[in-house]
């Protein structure tokens, strides 16, 4: 069967278990004696080898199953978590990693031949030894499942007729079974001289998957594509249909010689799972071995009477979860996961972009249409167009929603960062998350994670102390860093803190003084707000030599360009001795703002309402010259005085009676434009210039406004640095 359609959800779920195995990694560091965490990266592990098996991905379920090997032997005690054991698993993850990304773009995998030595050498050490066959015991009994695999001809007499349960599958039968769809274990038998099977096996797969989905085969969708079975294979089977109609289906293909459909007679559930512990947790056998057999059989529950339903033992198995390399045998399914119960559906991300797009064109038109009502006296009119104009904005509100996407996506794979940077420095350092469900736009959260490093790789790298340094200055041993998101009306708010030693000030003042950032000659001290602010300079670093983490001056600078190309700002507070806290404030969505509508030398533009502090009226005698600057007082307040005609490269306004101005704020600073006129508030779809235009500095994209004219989005950050 061709797996390709499949490739995408086997990539984002292979992902899931990635990200899963590398968070339960880290909490057992903290927590080396947590067998459950041990259960669940096991069965991770398990999965994904399962999938890429399935998948036909032999690099992938090979490597996972080497790191399979050792996690069974930490989960059984016959190794002990230690620092050379975390590190030597954090670095099994990254190569599963890079041969994931690898094995999707079609590329060879790299050698992983020194670290399966690595993984086997360490499990030999544990026996004392090895011959290269890691037996073990299951549970409380004598049992030893080995894990060498039988020839093709002893696995099609041993275990053609058994499929492997795994926890996931035992509980997506469970939720089956509450949907009140039915179970059935289907065994075919393709007749003697059968040509093309693996092409009677893809028609009765395309039959029952008309009928209901297909949970497990055995063999393998690999050894069934490339026919490395006899002539018997096995699958179970969710459905509404029943067994009869199950079996018939089936008869009614060609080069069948038989076919039994088993419904089970009752669902055993593990001890674990009725609330006892069990030191057994291998997949459950599935068998055909009677008319109705039972449907799940716990492993190494020590039951004498485990075979009296005409159930074998799971030993007659070469377990996949015992060393055996049984990816094919396993035969898991890439749609499984979430199959029944699930509340979430996976869309390509350009369905929801064209959607976008498309109600964008229709905010568009209600606008239009909201303009042209206001020429109609009649009641009923005014009626169904602000019905129209209700309907569409709650319309707008859903599909913003969703784009929006919880930043945990982001924030997930920072633990991993800090540990392995603190580890590089000698440092102790504790990562504390919170807000991790806060949502926001899918684009921002696609960009915001790389200044989000350097604002960490700082923390670790320049604010937090040595061990012996925090003791010394009454400290923990421990540094805390707490990154979070929460919510403030239409924005995010992001905050990083630590509690390091802070801003070096004196630092920072020989290294602006150096680089005439600063007047020699200045005898007042500088203050740490002055000092974080020459932080954010192009090319400014502390650090003394350059490093794989800092010195290079492009951290905070680059920090700066990030956030503010997303609408947003950023802004640093330290205390020496105490911490530094970063503030980065961004809007929830990119798509669809509400701007500020004003007119400059007859045409029409758009200035993001978040920006906009105030708009006046003033008279030529209030401006005033300072430096050869216009500015204009305002509470107290010296702003300067900007033409944004002139600043486009337009005819400037003339300066005579009632002046209209636009108070923005610009990286914390603001700052007065005048403009012809103000033309009102107006939500906007954010439309992107061509890419033959490139970056148009002052320009965030284009909008079309309700009557049909195209207007300029002004990017005020990049406006000013233009002017300046």
């Amino acid at each position: 069967m061709d797996t390709s359609d499949f490739k995408e959800v086997f990539a984002a779920e292979a992902r899931d278990y990635l990200q899963s195995l590398n968070e339960n990694l880290l909490a057992l560091e903290t927590n080396p004696d947590d067998i459950g965490l041990l259960d669940d990266m096991f069965r991770a592990a398990h999965s994904l080898k399962g999938m890429a098996g399935t998948m036909g991905f032999s690099a992938l379920a090979d490597f996972t199953h080497h790191m399979e090997n050792l996690l069974d032997r930490l989960r059984n005690g016959e190794i002990q978590v230690n620092t050379e054991v975390a590190n030597l698993l954090f670095e099994a993850v990254d190569t599963l990693e890079a041969i994931l990304e690898q094995t999707l773009a079609e590329e060879a995998p790299d050698d992983t031949t020194n670290l399966v030595a690595r993984l086997s050498s360490i499990q030999d050490r544990a026996q004392g030894g090895s011959d290269g066959i890691t037996a073990t015991t299951t549970g409380d009994s004598d049992t030893t499942v080995h894990s060498a695999v039988p020839e093709l001809g002893d696995r099609e007499t041993v275990t053609s007729r058994k499929l492997v349960l795994d926890e996931f599958d035992k509980e997506t039968l469970k939720q089956a079974k509450e949907q009140g769809l039915s179970s059935y274990r289907v065994t075919v038998t393709l007749k003697d001289n059968t040509l093309l099977k693996s092409v009677r096996v893809y028609t009765v797969f395309q039959a029952l998957e008309e009928l209901g989905s297909i949970l497990k085969c055995f063999p393998s969708a690999q050894d069934l594509e490339d026919e490395n079975f006899e002539r018997e294979f096995s699958l179970l089977l969710t459905t509404h249909a029943d067994a009869d109609e199950v079996q018939s289906v089936i008869e009614g293909i060609s080069e069948i010689e038989s076919v039994l459909v088993a419904e089970p007679s009752q669902l055993h559930l593990t001890q674990r799972e009725q609330g006892t512990e069990t030191d057994g947790q291998g997949p459950t056998a599935l068998e055909n071995a009677g008319p109705e057999p039972s449907l799940i059989n716990s492993q190494g529950d020590g039951d004498e009477d485990s075979n009296s339903n005409g159930l074998s033992p799971a030993a007659d198995v070469p377990s996949p979860q015992k060393g055996g390399d049984n990816s094919s045998g396993n035969g898991s399914s890439p749609q499984k996961k979430g199959r029944f119960g699930d509340k979430f559906v996976r869309v390509e991300t350009d369905r929801l972009d064209k959607l976008i797009n498309l109600v964008g064109e229709l905010v568009i038109n209600r606008t239009q249409i909201v303009e042209m009502g206001q020429q109609f006296d009649d009641g009923d009119d005014q009626n169904t167009i602000g019905q129209l104009d209700r309907i569409t904005t709650d319309l707008q509100y859903a599909a913003m929603k969703l784009r929006m996407v919880p930043i945990k996506q982001v924030f997930d794979r920072f633990p991993r960062m800090v540990r392995d940077i603190a580890q590089s420095r000698e440092k102790h350092v504790q990562l504390e998350l919170f807000g991790t469900d806060t949502e926001l736009d899918r684009t921002i959260v696609n960009q915001i994670g790389d200044p989000l490093v350097h604002l960490l790789r700082n923390s670790v790298d320049h604010g937090i102390e040595s061990p012996s340094e925090r003791i010394k200055a009454g400290k923990p041993e421990v540094g805390t860093i707490r990154l979070g998101a929460r919510h403030e009306g239409s924005h995010i708010l992001i905050e990083l803190s630590d509690d390091g030693q802070g801003v070096d000030v004196e630092a920072i003042r020989k290294k602006a003084t150096a680089k005439g950032l600063l007047d020699p000659e200045r005898s007042s001290p500088l203050q740490p707000d002055e000092a974080v602010r020459l932080l954010f300079e192009p090319g400014f670093s502390t650090a003394e030599s350059v490093s794989d983490l800092s010195g290079r001056g492009v951290g905070m600078d680059a920090v700066k360009a990030v956030v503010e190309s997303l609408s947003g700002t950023v802004e640093m507070h330290s205390k020496p001795g105490q911490g530094t806290r970063t503030t980065i404030k961004l809007p929830l969505t990119l798509a669809i703002i509400k701007a500020l509508l004003v007119r400059a030398d007859g045409t029409p533009y758009a200035i993001p309402i978040q920006v906009v502090r105030e708009n006046l009226l003033i008279t030529p005698e209030q401006i005033k010259t300072v430096r050869q600057k216009k500015v204009i007082m305002r509470r107290g307040e010296v702003l300067p005085l900007l033409d944004l005609a002139e600043c486009l490269g337009w005819r400037p306004a003339e300066i005579d009676g009632a002046i209209s101005v636009i108070v923005v704020d610009v990286r914390g600073e603001k700052i007065a434009f005048i403009v012809d006129d103000l033309i009102g508030q107006q939500e906007i779809v954010i439309k992107s210039l061509s890419d033959l235009l490139g970056d148009i500095p002052g320009i965030a994209g284009a909008t079309v406004l309700g009557n049909g004219q195209v207007a300029l989005i002004l990017d005020n950050s990049t406006l000013i640095r233009q002017e300046g």
